[in-house]
């Protein structure tokens, strides 16, 4: 049976990656949106029997009992006529269940790094895929080309990030050799390069945040890790006479196509979005807009901002709390924590984290987005599985 269950989840990791190819992507993606749900949703009913017995940490807990309490607040919303979207639950659902079934599968470092190779290198090909399919070349466009860049950037982030946190902390013994480094460096920047060319701006930023997080914790090399910081941030100002092949991508990546010197043309129009939201915030503070019940054009691009927005603070009292919970657990985590294979989900986490300042579906959304992330965190949670298991 446990060998089923891990063939069932590098089965599941190859349709995650799979819904993203474009022919699935233009004809089937909801079916196999349906697939990989029924996939998980038995590979969790059938461990479910022995995952009652396993011993859930205290942040698991408390995730889970905010989980139902939101559940029951959004109930309660429904028998007044407020208007709640329940995909919004089930978007935490997803990763928290996740997280608890990959804990309870308690997979080695090596099936680990086995699951992520596999999910790295599928995530690369799918990619150059998308991108010729969609643009036929692999050149950074004024336009965005790419239908899903908000899924696919972050796929290819996770896995630079991954492959990232490897070369700099995984004490590879027999691994530990030139040719796996060349190797894993060279799929980091291609990773990095087609992930300007998808132009997914957050996930892009998010990942130069990862980047440097890693370099201040690799303190043996604090005097390269000063170096690379500073390149970092050199070439991230505008006019700054860096090298063009460096420079010019990452510039482009962001500002082709809007004026870097104008908040409102660079978010895209976001900026004035998020302030009516505010605006409707302030207005509504309880229950948001589920309460005013009128049409809003468009969406603001921020996780807590956009559930206040939609459900008000007592409306949203329990997404606020979880979002808070797993954000300040992470931050503690990255502060204190030393960078070893144990802890890579929590550093992993801060990237989506990082992206929810300007996506609304993140940290824990859209879909399976964020799959590799909540499988790395379920080994930092430490749950416990009883012994006859």
């Amino acid at each position: 049976m446990e060998k089923l269950r891990i063939q069932l989840f590098y089965i599941g990791t190859f349709l995650i990656i799979l819904q993203k190819c474009p022919p699935v992507l233009e004809t089937r993606y909801e079916l196999f949106r349906k697939i990989i749900y029924g996939l998980f949703a038995f590979l969790l009913a059938i461990s479910l029997p022995k995952i009652i017995k396993t011993k859930i940490n205290k942040l698991m807990t408390i995730a889970y009992i905010f989980c139902f309490l939101q559940l029951i607040l959004f109930l309660i919303m429904e028998l007044f006529s407020l208007y709640i979207n329940w995909e919004d639950l089930v978007e935490i659902a997803i990763p928290i269940s996740l997280i608890l079934l990959g804990a309870y599968f308690n997979f080695s470092e090596e099936e680990l790094i086995k699951i992520s190779l596999f999910f790295i290198v599928l995530t690369l090909v799918v990619s150059v895929w998308q991108i010729y399919f969609y643009q036929g070349n692999f050149y950074i466009q004024r336009s965005y080309t790419i239908p899903i860049k908000n899924s696919m950037g972050p796929f290819l982030i996770i896995s630079n990030a991954i492959l990232l946190y490897y070369l700099l902390f995984y004490n590879r013994d027999k691994y530990n050799n030139l040719l796996v480094t060349i190797i894993y460096s060279a799929f980091i920047i291609v990773g990095f390069y087609l992930s300007l060319v998808i132009r997914s701006r957050s996930s892009i930023l998010a990942f130069l945040l990862y980047f440097t997080i890693l370099l201040i914790k690799k303190r043996k090399n604090l005097q390269l890790s000063a170096i690379l910081v500073l390149i970092i941030i050199l070439i991230s100002i505008p006019g700054f006479k860096f090298k063009d092949y460096i420079r010019k991508p990452l510039v482009d990546s962001f500002t082709l196509n809007y004026n870097p010197y104008d908040l409102e043309s660079i978010s895209a129009g976001r900026l004035s979005v998020l302030k009516d939201a505010i605006l409707v915030i302030k207005e509504e503070p309880l229950f948001g807009l589920s309460k005013m019940r009128y049409g809003f054009v468009k969406t603001p691009h921020n996780y807590l901002i956009n559930k206040i927005f939609r459900y008000g603070l007592l409306g949203a009292l329990f997404f606020i709390n979880i979002y808070l919970l797993f954000g300040v657990f992470i931050l503690k985590q990255i502060i204190y924590k030393k960078p070893v294979m144990e802890n890579i989900g929590v550093f992993l986490f801060v990237i989506p984290f990082i992206i929810s300042f300007f996506e609304y579906t993140y940290p824990f959304g859209p879909g399976t987005a964020n799959f590799m992330v909540f499988l790395m965190f379920s080994n930092a949670v430490k749950i416990k599985r009883p012994k006859e298991l």
